[in-house]
């Protein structure tokens, strides 16, 4: 029994070891979004060389099911200038922070991506990342719920910003976030909800009504292998089930 218990500490030792030679200081937090590089330009990029090059970027830096958002910038030459962790909610920047700083020396090393990405960023995990931050505010504010859509009441602790959307068949929720630069930035989630309620029927119908109030789809990656472009607003219309 002792020498399987001196195994065991043996072993959390060197976890532990591993954990303190990471310098997470060199994944920093994210500073304010308004003075991070912008993201793309809508249009400005081929969306399928984005999205393969958003893939792979993703993959060394988010582990499956981390909730935590990543901001990447890139200089003029479209390589990786910086990484940094949004704080979001609970401890899920710290994990976060931990995994990527072995990985920053190889993730700047990488090759260029699509030009598009110039003195711009990418966020990754947005998805996810939201979500944490949607299930700790429904702690503490009270929501708006609808027939098939939920948005967060006016709460003092969280913004405002997004809707969630219950379509028969799916595995998980539709999450819609409201865009920085929408002309609606002072309706609330709720309101939407109500007007794109009454004003619209089936998803296809509502999903137009809240992208045109302003609100973009993120894409989980269920929602991406179930539905063609046309359900984010690109190319041909998705098939209206008349969720």
């Amino acid at each position: 029994m002792s020498a399987w218990r001196n195994a065991l500490l043996a072993v959390a030792g060197a976890a532990l070891a591993a954990c303190a030679t990471v310098d997470i200081e060199k994944v920093p937090l994210c500073a304010p979004e308004a003075s991070l590089q912008p993201l793309p330009a809508p249009g400005a990029c081929d969306e399928g060389a984005l999205a393969g090059y958003a893939s792979a970027l993703s993959e060394m830096l988010v582990k499956p099911m981390s909730q935590a958002l990543v901001r990447v910038e890139f200089d003029g030459g479209t390589r990786v200038r910086s990484v940094c962790v949004d704080q979001g909610v609970g401890n899920h920047a710290w994990h976060a922070r931990s995994e990527i700083a072995p990985k920053l020396d190889a993730i700047r090393d990488r090759a260029p991506g699509p030009q598009c990405l110039a003195r711009r960023r990418l966020d990754l995990n947005r998805y996810r990342a939201k979500l944490a931050e949607i299930e700790e505010a429904r702690r503490w504010c009270g929501v708006y719920v609808g027939g098939r859509m939920t948005a967060l009441q006016e709460c003092p602790k969280f913004r405002s910003d997004w809707i969630l959307y219950d379509r028969p068949g799916a595995g998980s929720q539709y999450l819609y976030l409201r865009r920085d630069d929408a002309a609606t930035a002072d309706a609330s989630a709720g309101h939407t909800v109500g007007r794109c309620e009454r004003t619209a029927w089936g998803f296809e119908a509502q999903n137009e009504c809240l992208q045109a109030a302003g609100y973009e789809l993120l894409p989980s990656a269920e929602f991406e292998r179930m539905t063609g472009p046309g359900c984010t607003g690109e190319g041909p219309p998705c098939a209206d089930d008349g969720s």
